[in-house]
């Protein structure tokens, strides 16, 4: 039986676009990115599919899952929620959003038994990339050996904005030394791309170099590592309504610690997204291409959804803007 998971975080509110990015339909049939990243996934090795969810939007991404996929794809549901918190931490009364990609990782104990994949759900990543992930976690099933598909910067930006990257730095032999949030990365009016550093400092950084856009390789190893780090946040920062445990600093400090190996793969194919409304046209054309290509079908949920399943592709309109909790 295939035990590796391909674990999507949907539970983030995409207050920046206005709806949940995840949802968006940018496929010729009313498809998602989230749709495209589970298909990819499935069809890539992974034998199970893990979703991060929210209270409010659990019934409705039930609902659309059974419609698009049926009841075929092995799916577990984990919600992430404000509390309860570890060490009897209280959730500020003032906190609107999740505590970020770290907690969520942290909630798939409950649905990842074996070696299992972190993706974002508004993230489109390319099938090779989760290959490459199915490949590697085969060989590691329990050693806190991670991995990180890295994507090379220039091809991650967006013309409507900044972007916010996590610049990887690794040795020779391609093991990652350290991560590097820069803030706010565009292109200067001398053509760098320029950014800023978490403390404000101004960054320069190389159009070559790797970044991570969150797809990530576990194994259950990670689990205690990541409870520390986070016990470890809300000692020092829980009392901050707005900031987040994520996900590229703590396995950074792992890194830095000695407490974990990750090793960085140049994803062969690039990343595409939605940072901001105005792309959504570039990547509808971008999916429209591939499946010009032959890349992918034209629809999803008829490739994957048993033929007497009745379903109905969702508009733009149908997306829900959920109210903070």
């Amino acid at each position: 039986m295939n035990t590796l998971t391909i674990a999507i975080l949907a539970a983030g509110l995409s207050s920046r676009y206005g709806a949940p990015k995840y949802l968006v339909p940018v496929g010729p049939d009313g498809e998602s990115l989230l749709d495209y990243a589970v298909y990819d996934a499935l069809a890539s090795g992974f034998g199970s599919v893990g979703l991060v969810v929210r209270r409010v939007t659990e019934n409705d991404m039930r609902r659309r899952f059974e419609t698009r996929f049926g009841r075929g794809v092995p799916v577990s549901y984990v919600r992430q929620e404000l509390w309860p918190l570890p060490g009897g931490h209280q959730s500020p009364s003032e906190r609107m959003k999740p505590w970020g990609t770290g907690h969520a990782a942290l909630r798939l104990v409950e649905l990842a038994p074996g070696p299992f994949a972190v993706a974002n759900g508004d993230d489109f990543y390319g099938r090779s990339s989760y290959s490459l992930l199915a490949a590697s976690l085969a060989a590691e099933p329990e050693a806190p050996i991670f991995h990180l598909i890295g994507f090379q910067l220039d091809t991650t930006l967006s013309e409507h904005g900044g972007v916010s990257r996590a610049v990887c730095e690794m040795d020779q032999d391609g093991r990652l030394v350290g991560l590097e949030e820069v803030l706010g990365i565009e292109t200067s009016e001398e053509g760098a791309l320029l950014g800023r550093t978490v403390d404000g400092k101004r960054r320069i950084v190389q159009p070559d170099a790797l970044v991570s856009m969150g797809l990530w390789g576990f194994t259950p190893a990670v689990f205690p590592l990541l409870e520390t780090r986070f016990a470890r946040f809300l000692e020092q920062h829980g009392e901050d309504p707005k900031r987040e445990f994520l996900l590229s600093d703590a396995i950074g400090d792992m890194v830095r610690s000695g407490d974990a190996e990750v090793y960085v793969h140049r994803a062969e194919e690039p990343w595409f997204g939605m940072t901001f409304r105005e792309d959504r046209d570039r990547v509808a054309a971008h999916i429209a291409e591939l499946v010009e290509q032959g890349e992918y079908p034209e629809s999803l949920r008829h490739a994957m959804r048993p033929p007497d399943l009745p379903s109905e592709a969702p508009t733009e309109g149908e997306i829900s803007e959920y109210p903070p909790e």
